[in-house]
């Protein structure tokens, strides 16, 4: 699902500011993204460990567009709105009716709004933001550069950079990449222990399955001679014994789901070492490098549209490991 992050004034709790800031993005900002399939979040509702400073730049540089609240001309607001122009993210703004826009800023897509019943209840704002949503879309998702000689190139926009890892999301981030599969999911890893953990995943695999993805899962063999050459028994939260029991008992839970469903197939690597962990279905794939000096929470992750390169490597890849473990 792609994500929206909503640059907004918010307000100590139970201001004028924060009533304001919720109702908009209750009533107005809502109900337009949900219809376009887009999760909105706001900087309070950031709930991962570390500094929410970080997490924000993170959510305007990395999410799939940005809808910048100005009303109350909070200064953090314009600061986060000029982050987002910097990086080419598509901007919606909203401004409340009777005030007007600054004059750097008056040629980006624009809102005006109140929060009188009758429109509220017409989803008259929310429809213009689809419209502008819908605009974006037919424009494949590229800004035209507001800041001379400054560049984003689309291979930038496409391949998303996390710094670590757990940066991607929650469980229910991770859940979403089987979500929006339709005729591939495909995932590979040491023990995909991780994924046991989304909610309903079996279930999910199943519908998946049932309505014609082809599913594929590969993990590795405790019997593949690199495997042990690849746990740092220093850094890794398990012992090698205790991976090797999780490879084994992954691999049978996997095993029983493709006897159950004949669109979901899983091997087991014996042959070759896999230098990183990938998921992959038809609109990106996800790769998370392995290094043997942190655990795979604290690498890097590149999240790769269909169509770039590294997205077709990743393809690649799978597709030699799969074939050489027939």
């Amino acid at each position: 699902m792609k994500k929206c992050f909503v640059i907004s004034p918010i307000g100590q709790e139970g201001s004028e500011v924060r009533e304001h800031a919720d109702d908009v993005f209750d009533y107005i900002i809502t109900p337009a993204l949900e219809e376009c399939g887009i999760r909105p979040i706001r900087s309070d509702h950031l709930s991962e460990p570390g500094l929410i400073s970080n997490q924000m730049f993170d959510a305007i540089i990395n999410y799939d567009m940005c809808i910048a609240v100005l009303t109350f001309k909070n200064p953090n607001v314009f600061y986060e709105l000029a982050i987002a122009q910097a990086v080419n993210q598509p901007v919606i703004i909203l401004q409340q009716k009777g005030e007007t826009l600054p004059f750097d800023i008056k040629d980006l897509r624009c809102v005006y709004y109140d929060l009188k019943p009758r429109p509220l209840f017409q989803k008259i704002y929310s429809n213009q933001i689809i419209e502008f949503i819908k605009a974006y879309e037919n424009a494949d998702w590229n800004v035209a550069n507001k800041i001379p000689g400054l560049t984003t190139t689309k291979v930038q926009q496409e391949l998303k950079y996390y710094e670590m890892s757990q940066n991607y999301g929650s469980h229910v981030d991770w859940g979403d990449i089987l979500n929006f599969a339709q005729n591939k999911f495909e995932i590979m890893g040491i023990s995909l222990n991780a994924w046991k953990r989304v909610k309903d995943f079996s279930e999910k695999l199943q519908k998946k399955s049932e309505e014609g993805c082809k599913i594929r899962i590969l993990l590795m063999n405790k019997n593949n001679p690199s495997l042990a050459k690849m746990i740092n028994p220093n850094i890794t939260e398990m012992s090698y014994d205790e991976i090797c029991h999780n490879i084994e008992k992954n691999y049978d839970w996997f095993l029983n789901l493709s006897k159950e469903n004949e669109n979901i197939e899983v091997r087991q690597i014996r042959n070759g070492m896999p230098f990183h962990t990938q998921y992959i279905n038809d609109e990106f794939g996800i790769y998370i490098p392995y290094f043997f000096s942190e655990t795979t929470g604290y690498t890097p992750l590149w999240k790769a549209n269909n169509g770039t390169h590294v997205y077709k490597l990743l393809v690649k890849e799978f597709e030699m490991l799969w074939s050489t473990n027939e």
